[in-house]
C-alpha cells in the first residue's frame, strides 16, 4: 500500500476511535447511579473515566 493511503488509513481509524471515545464519556457522564450499577461501574470509575481526555485510552 502506498506510503500516502497507509497514512489516511491511520488518520481515519484514529479520529474514529477518538470521536467514538468522546461520544461514550460524554454519555458515561449523564448516567444514574442505578444506570451504572447495571453496568457494574461504580461512581467513582464513571467520574475518572468521563473526565479523561479523549486521546487517551
Amino acid at each position: 500500500m502506498p506510503l500516502l493511503a497507509t497514512l489516511a488509513v491511520r488518520v481515519a481509524v484514529t479520529s474514529s476511535k477518538w470521536a467514538t471515545r468522546y461520544r461514550t464519556r460524554l454519555a458515561l457522564k449523564d448516567l444514574d447511579a442505578h444506570l451504572l450499577r447495571d453496568i457494574g461501574v461504580t461512581q467513582e470509575t464513571a467520574s475518572i473515566e468521563a473526565n479523561k481526555r479523549f486521546w487517551l485510552a
